[in-house]
Protein backbone atom coordinates (compact mmCIF):
# COMPACT_ATOMS: atom_id res chain seq x y z
CA UNK A 1 0.00 0.00 0.00
CA UNK A 2 1.28 3.69 -1.01
CA UNK A 3 0.98 5.72 1.99
CA UNK A 4 -1.32 8.58 0.90
CA UNK A 5 -3.61 6.37 -1.76
CA UNK A 6 -6.34 6.32 0.95
CA UNK A 7 -7.33 2.46 -0.32
CA UNK A 8 -10.30 2.50 1.66
CA UNK A 9 -12.18 5.15 -1.04
CA UNK A 10 -10.58 3.01 -3.60
CA UNK A 11 -12.37 -0.10 -2.15
CA UNK A 12 -16.01 1.59 -1.45
CA UNK A 13 -16.03 2.78 -5.02
CA UNK A 14 -15.85 -1.00 -5.93
CA UNK A 15 -17.78 -2.60 -3.20
CA UNK A 16 -19.92 0.26 -1.69
CA UNK A 17 -20.45 1.21 1.81
CA UNK A 18 -22.96 0.15 4.72
CA UNK A 19 -24.84 2.59 6.91
CA UNK A 20 -24.01 2.89 10.44
CA UNK A 21 -25.21 5.02 13.29
CA UNK A 22 -22.02 6.60 14.81
CA UNK A 23 -22.19 8.10 18.42
CA UNK A 24 -19.29 10.03 19.43
CA UNK A 25 -17.56 10.24 23.08
CA UNK A 26 -18.33 13.45 24.17
CA UNK A 27 -17.09 12.63 27.92
CA UNK A 28 -18.33 11.09 31.26
CA UNK A 29 -21.11 12.56 33.81
CA UNK A 30 -21.81 12.19 37.33
CA UNK A 31 -25.20 10.61 38.12
CA UNK A 32 -27.33 11.87 40.95
CA UNK A 33 -26.22 8.26 42.64
CA UNK A 34 -22.54 9.33 42.19
CA UNK A 35 -21.25 7.21 39.14
CA UNK A 36 -19.76 8.36 36.31
CA UNK A 37 -21.15 7.34 32.83
CA UNK A 38 -20.30 7.74 29.27
CA UNK A 39 -22.11 11.28 27.42
CA UNK A 40 -22.60 11.02 23.36
CA UNK A 41 -23.34 13.27 21.03
CA UNK A 42 -26.20 12.57 18.72
CA UNK A 43 -25.78 10.64 15.92
CA UNK A 44 -23.89 10.90 12.73
CA UNK A 45 -24.78 8.70 9.71
CA UNK A 46 -22.30 7.29 7.69
CA UNK A 47 -23.09 4.97 4.33
CA UNK A 48 -19.24 5.49 3.37
CA UNK A 49 -17.17 2.21 5.80
CA UNK A 50 -17.30 -1.43 5.37
CA UNK A 51 -18.23 -3.60 8.31
CA UNK A 52 -16.80 -7.57 8.42
CA UNK A 53 -17.44 -9.67 11.30
CA UNK A 54 -15.25 -11.19 12.81
CA UNK A 55 -15.42 -14.96 13.08
CA UNK A 56 -14.70 -16.72 16.02
CA UNK A 57 -14.29 -20.12 13.83
CA UNK A 58 -11.32 -19.26 12.28
CA UNK A 59 -9.55 -19.17 15.18
CA UNK A 60 -8.80 -21.29 18.07
CA UNK A 61 -8.97 -19.80 22.02
CA UNK A 62 -5.59 -19.12 22.23
CA UNK A 63 -5.43 -17.15 18.90
CA UNK A 64 -8.30 -15.23 19.73
CA UNK A 65 -6.97 -14.35 23.44
CA UNK A 66 -3.84 -13.11 21.86
CA UNK A 67 -5.88 -10.73 19.71
CA UNK A 68 -7.69 -9.74 23.23
CA UNK A 69 -10.86 -10.65 22.25
CA UNK A 70 -13.17 -12.84 24.24
CA UNK A 71 -15.16 -16.26 22.66
CA UNK A 72 -18.00 -15.71 24.25
CA UNK A 73 -18.40 -11.99 22.12
CA UNK A 74 -19.43 -11.27 18.74
CA UNK A 75 -17.04 -8.70 17.45
CA UNK A 76 -16.94 -6.97 13.86
CA UNK A 77 -14.13 -4.50 12.05
CA UNK A 78 -15.63 -1.05 10.83
CA UNK A 79 -13.52 0.31 8.25
CA UNK A 80 -14.59 4.30 8.12
CA UNK A 81 -13.40 7.26 6.75
CA UNK A 82 -13.62 9.17 9.99
CA UNK A 83 -11.46 9.69 13.51
CA UNK A 84 -13.95 7.44 15.64
CA UNK A 85 -12.19 6.36 19.13
CA UNK A 86 -11.68 3.32 20.69
CA UNK A 87 -11.31 2.50 24.09
CA UNK A 88 -8.63 4.35 25.93
CA UNK A 89 -7.31 4.93 29.40
CA UNK A 90 -10.31 7.70 31.05
CA UNK A 91 -12.08 7.68 27.81
CA UNK A 92 -15.21 5.15 26.88
CA UNK A 93 -14.70 5.56 23.26
CA UNK A 94 -17.40 5.75 20.55
CA UNK A 95 -20.38 3.48 19.75
CA UNK A 96 -21.92 2.61 16.45
CA UNK A 97 -25.36 1.20 15.61
CA UNK A 98 -25.38 -1.22 13.29
CA UNK A 99 -27.46 -4.56 11.84
CA UNK A 100 -29.85 -4.00 14.99
CA UNK A 101 -27.03 -4.17 17.44
CA UNK A 102 -25.37 -1.42 19.47
CA UNK A 103 -21.53 -1.87 19.25
CA UNK A 104 -18.68 -0.46 21.48
CA UNK A 105 -15.55 0.63 19.70
CA UNK A 106 -13.02 -1.05 21.28
CA UNK A 107 -9.61 -0.53 19.11
CA UNK A 108 -9.03 1.51 16.57
CA UNK A 109 -5.59 1.47 14.16
CA UNK A 110 -4.45 4.97 13.02
CA UNK A 111 -4.40 5.20 9.57
CA UNK A 112 -6.52 8.69 9.51
CA UNK A 113 -4.06 10.69 9.71
CA UNK A 114 -2.45 9.37 6.97
CA UNK A 115 -4.92 7.86 4.53
CA UNK A 116 -8.28 9.48 6.34
CA UNK A 117 -9.81 6.17 7.75
CA UNK A 118 -10.01 3.67 10.61
CA UNK A 119 -10.07 0.29 11.06
CA UNK A 120 -12.08 -0.08 13.89
CA UNK A 121 -12.52 -3.14 16.23
CA UNK A 122 -16.18 -3.54 17.73
CA UNK A 123 -17.49 -5.72 20.27
CA UNK A 124 -21.70 -6.21 20.49
CA UNK A 125 -22.80 -4.72 23.97
CA UNK A 126 -26.70 -4.81 23.07
CA UNK A 127 -30.03 -4.14 20.85
CA UNK A 128 -29.48 -0.95 18.62
CA UNK A 129 -31.85 1.83 20.52
CA UNK A 130 -31.62 4.77 18.49
CA UNK A 131 -34.45 6.46 17.05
Amino acid sequence: MIPGSNLLRQAMRIIGGQGVLWFRNTGRTTTDAGLDVPEYAPPVFIDTGSVQPIDSARYDSARYAQMGLDMEKVYILWFVPADVVGVKRDLCGDVIEWNGGRWQCRHDLPWFGQDGWKQVTCVRVGDAHAG
